[in-house]
């Protein structure tokens, strides 16, 4: 680490300290990695639930550190923490935040300080006691936002140097990890079709399965951005969806023109 960076790291944790007897708490918080430019240019942080109570219990000066998983040269396809935020302010409204966030309540952010490599959650997790089982960290990472200890929270910042700037490894993540996605959609495809006599199934259950073998590689996703992945990239595949005249088996899938049609199954034939 530079000195410069080892300098900048002090100075934030030792703004630490409580200046007006009001104890502010410290997060970590899942991002989607589509959304991390999205984040760097708007600073605004929101939850998937439009009533979210996590967004009660968070308040202007808490800390934040980001994390999402991301892949470069070094990293293939890990949970990384890569930013360190602070809250600067609560907003309210209606409006929809980068098209998955219901949450009515937001948190608008002071700015984004990045780490000057993305640190592998699985490197550190025997240092953190929020951790239970650093053999199963996806286990302590279910939740879009967890409050961990100041402890936790220094020793994380105390592992890296940070920068204003938007980091190149970040730019390098998206079309690597969306390539890998739908090759890993494909292989599932193709598994199934092979060493089964299916013939079709509900796209529901195959995403739970995506969502299941992505775990086996290390990628903690929740049901919903695996689907929402699943809904706006699937036709670059060139997969065959049949309807159903259930209603509540249907999803939504885009084409290549953006043109939205109702699906429920897809087919092996």
């Amino acid at each position: 680490m530079s000195m410069e960076g080892r300098i900048i790291s002090q100075e934030i944790l030792s703004k630490f300290k409580d200046s007006n007897n009001i104890k502010n708490k410290f997060w970590i918080h899942r991002v989607n990695y589509e959304h991390l430019r999205e984040i760097n240019d708007n600073r605004i942080l929101g939850a998937k639930k439009e009533k979210s109570l996590i967004m009660y219990k968070i308040n202007p000066g808490d800390r934040l550190i980001l994390y999402s998983t991301i892949s470069t040269k070094n990293v293939r396809n890990r949970i990384c923490f890569f930013a360190y935020t602070m809250v600067k302010e609560k907003i309210c409204n209606g409006e929809i935040l980068y098209d998955t966030l219901y949450s009515e309540k937001k948190l608008q952010l002071k700015g984004i300080k990045y780490f000057s490599e993305p640190i592998m959650i699985s490197d550190i997790a025997s240092d953190l006691d929020f951790i239970k089982d650093p053999d199963s960290i996806h286990n302590s990472l279910v939740s879009e936002y967890k409050q961990v200890s100041e402890e936790d929270f220094k020793k994380i910042l105390n592992k890296t140097s940070l920068s204003k700037e938007y980091p190149s490894y970040l730019e390098e993540i998206s079309f690597p990890l969306n390539d890998f996605l739908l090759n890993a959609i494909n292989s599932l495809f193709l598994t199934i079709k092979s060493t089964t006599e299916i013939k079709q199934m509900e796209i529901k259950t195959f995403i739970m399965h995506f969502k299941h073998m992505l775990e086996e590689f290390d990628i903690f996703k929740t049901y919903d951005e695996v689907e929402d992945f699943y809904t706006k990239n699937v036709w670059k595949l060139g997969f065959k969806h049949n309807p159903s005249r259930n209603p509540d088996k249907f999803l939504v899938l885009y084409g290549k023109s953006g043109k939205k049609m109702r699906f429920s199954y897809i087919s092996f034939k």
